[in-house]
């Protein structure tokens, strides 16, 4: 019989205030190895909802967030396979994320109460001064309202052909990257991401609803695509040998979990779990691409 800690006891308490029946259950339909496996990283459930999502203690979604991480938890444990050659909290973690995020995309708009707009009396190395909205990695301004996978597809397509500054600031904020971190991986200053992604944002916003997604008709472009809902997809097309070799290069640097597959002098593709670390992981090879560092 596995024996609970106070810490564990604490967070099973806030996890089944609402629905215990449902954890219940849940438990009752596990063996103890895998029960074992969720109470000893049961605490990953808190931490991703606010290290990873952002999500505040008050929020009024917190408690079913969790709710919906604790089944991401479970069903993780559930069907891990050690051959999978990963970590169990590596492969809980996308579980959990997965589950949260499926939650949050059925409500219609998550409203953090923070004014973005209020100042933090504090200067970029051009003396401007910055507001919540310029620092923190939101967005909301054209990803809050995506509630499906066409949507997200018509989405990533449209900014993956967007300039490449415009399309780095975007999928670089899509992967939670801080314009202060952006700003030294693009070598520009945070007030320029700040209004980069604001401009880059407002004319995504407008090309999504004009209907304008279709990809640019060239010998190379970048396209996106979900898989099976659990893989993020994206392939980047040329019929130029030198830059087919150069992609494949650059793709074949990629060291975290990922997998790649290519027709010569025709496309490269890179996979991941559906994350939105995905998103700063293009950005980084889009920037080696196209940029050149």
């Amino acid at each position: 019989m596995v024996k609970y800690n106070k810490r564990q006891i604490v967070l099973i308490l806030i996890l089944i205030r609402t629905k215990g029946e449902h954890f219940m259950k849940l438990q009752q339909e596990m063996s103890e190895f895998e029960t074992r496996l969720v109470m000893e990283n049961i605490k990953l459930v808190p931490y991703l909802a606010g290290r990873k999502l952002g999500i505040p203690y008050d929020s009024p979604y917190y408690n079913d967030v969790l709710e919906a991480g604790l089944v991401g938890l479970n069903q993780a444990a559930r069907f891990f396979k050690p051959e999978l050659k990963i970590s169990f909290t590596t492969y809980a973690s996308k579980c959990i994320v997965n589950e949260m995020l499926m939650f949050l995309r059925q409500v219609k708009r998550y409203k953090r109460e923070v004014s973005f707009n209020e100042p933090i009396y504090e200067q970029d190395h051009e003396l401007n001064v910055l507001t919540r909205g310029d620092v923190i990695a939101d967005k909301r301004d054209f990803y809050g309202e995506i509630e499906s996978k066409d949507q997200l597809i018509n989405t990533i397509n449209a900014i993956l052909n967007m300039s490449t500054m415009s399309k780095l600031v975007l999928l670089y904020k899509m992967g939670n990257i801080t314009q202060k971190q952006i700003g030294k991986q693009l070598r520009k200053s945070q007030s320029y991401i700040s209004r980069l992604q604001k401009d880059s944002g407002k004319q995504l916003a407008e090309q999504l609803q004009n209907g304008i997604t279709d990809m640019v008709h060239t010998d190379t472009a970048w396209s996106f695509e979900i898989i099976k809902d659990k893989f993020y997809r994206f392939i980047y097309k040329t019929k130029d040998e030198e830059d087919y070799r150069k992609a494949w290069k650059v793709f074949d640097s990629v060291r975290i979990e990922c997998s790649i597959d290519f027709e010569k002098y025709n496309y490269v593709a890179i996979q991941f779990f559906i994350d939105d670390d995905a998103f700063a992981v293009i950005a980084e090879i889009i920037r080696k691409m196209e940029l050149g560092w």
